[in-house]
């Protein structure tokens, strides 16, 4: 009788770990890019059809998400740096293209369209260090 009572209950531990560990990973969301790197002086802002990041240094990467709600949505974009170089892509289908780069005082301003509803991720990817970056995304 006690080791019924006692299978009973690894039982119910088991199950109980494996719906914590289901609901974590829910929660967490399923983007496949993270950031990582070391900045100084980052201000950044995302929302869920616009993104913004200022900062006086960045080597590594930064990652942010928009919401495309309709097929007609633009992406407009724009980035400088004062120092070094950075690539920016973009992923709204599952595969990660080149959006841009920018180097040492080059000023990007343009808008990309033909997005498809759902998730755009946008990365930010530095070539060592850069200095003196703003970089702005919106839907339209």
């Amino acid at each position: 009788m006690m080791l019924k009572e006692r299978l009973k209950k690894i039982r119910i531990t088991v199950y109980t770990f494996f719906m914590i560990l289901a609901l974590a990973f829910s929660l967490t969301g399923c983007s496949s890019y993270t950031e990582h790197g070391v900045g100084t002086v980052i201000i950044q802002n995302n929302v869920s059809n616009k993104a913004t990041v200022s900062f006086s240094s960045l080597d590594g990467t930064r990652v942010y998400e928009l919401k495309v709600k309709n097929s007609k949505d633009v992406l407009k974009y724009s980035g400088k740096l004062s120092k070094g170089s950075a690539t920016v892509y973009y992923d709204n289908d599952g595969t990660k293209k080149e959006l841009f780069s920018v180097s040492a005082g080059e000023d990007v301003d343009s808008s990309l369209e033909a997005l498809e509803k759902g998730t755009l991720y946008i990365i930010i990817e530095t070539d060592g260090t850069a200095e003196g970056g703003d970089f702005s995304f919106s839907l339209e």
